[in-house]
């Protein structure tokens, strides 16, 4: 049975029993050199490992599977499935349980942002928003807001929405509350607002008798990066898969003055986040530092063939 909460780690109980001499005032004990004389020497301790199942199963860990892992970003939308598996503390199916699916989209550039003057976010590459398009703020940077619902201040926050997009680099922003949001305290390139958005509304879903739980949708979004996609269990421990979201594929050349520097407007860097030796191929990210604090970053895939030769010397900034 289940000895109660305290006595039990990872379901297992350690018994400890030291044996010790006691005084025998009746009957006679074998004398020494007989069969059956003991004598207490020390140390005499005997140690029981108790595993045992306990009466109710919980939830514990989730394995979550994506139908892939990249695709060529698309306003037409790209259909994507993910698949969550819920087991038990033992390792064995775990239905019924609620599964919640999100989204965290990670966004090409940051955003600048003007303060008391119009206030207009701007980008230095294409935003892909439209108004109604929810977004968080990861790393607020410069960019503060007393006023606003939410507030913007040092720690991440989430709750916003595109007022209006007037162009594919500029954007004004509503709050939870749907007012306008009014800065206090402008972003610049030199220290942006890091923005996330997300590919799927929140969607809740129950394991099958398996522990299965599943979740599709339309991917509409038109930026490359990358989307976080994260199952959590209603009890257990939550598991994430990334998807990269590809621009068309073109050369790449590394720019750079070879040290461990990325430098402000003069570099662009490259490194490889997916490599996929069955598939036979990889997924390079690129940095383009046109400002080495609001780098355009874009994900392109390329395939190769045994054919193709690689090399492994070089180095790569510090930072990449």
């Amino acid at each position: 049975a289940d000895p109660g909460a305290g006595a039990v780690v990872a379901n297992n109980v350690i018994d400890t029993v030291t044996v010790t001499t006691a005084n025998v005032t009746a009957g006679e004990l074998p004398a020494s050199g007989s069969s059956g004389h003991m004598v207490e020497s020390g140390g005499n301790v005997l140690t029981f490992l108790l595993s045992y199942k306990a009466a109710t199963d919980v939830g514990g860990l989730v394995a979550l599977t994506q139908t892939a892992s990249s695709g060529l970003a698309s306003t037409a939308s790209i259909t994507r499935s993910v698949t969550a598996t819920h087991y038990d503390q033992y390792g064995d199916a775990f239905p019924g349980g609620t599964v919640v699916f999100t989204s965290v989209n990670h966004m090409p550039t940051g955003i600048s942002c003007t303060a008391g003057s119009g206030d207009i976010c701007t980008t230095i590459a294409a935003h892909g928003l439209s108004a109604g398009d929810d977004f968080g703020i990861i790393d607020t940077g410069a960019l503060r807001s007393t006023g606003s619902s939410p507030v913007i201040a040092t720690s991440a926050v989430t709750g916003y929405t595109v007022l209006a997009a007037a162009s594919t680099t500029t954007f004004t922003v509503a709050g939870d509350n749907a007012a306008t949001v009014v800065f206090t305290t402008a972003s610049t390139a030199a220290d942006p607002a890091i923005i996330t958005t997300t590919s799927f509304a929140s969607a809740s879903r129950t394991a099958n008798s398996a522990g299965v739980a599943t979740y599709s949708w339309a991917d509409t979004e038109s930026t490359s990066g990358v989307d976080i996609v994260t199952a959590t269990p209603s009890a257990g421990t939550a598991a994430s898969v990334k998807y990269y979201r590809l621009a068309a594929p073109s050369d790449v050349i590394e720019i750079g003055d070879g040290d461990v520097n990325r430098d402000e407007g003069s570099e662009t860097n490259f490194g490889c986040v997916e490599f996929d030796a069955v598939g036979q191929d990889y997924i390079v990210v690129k940095m383009l530092d046109t400002d080495a604090s609001d780098p355009i970053i874009s994900y392109m895939q390329f395939t190769y063939d045994s054919n193709d030769h690689f090399g492994t010397a070089g180095g790569a900034a510090a930072d990449l």
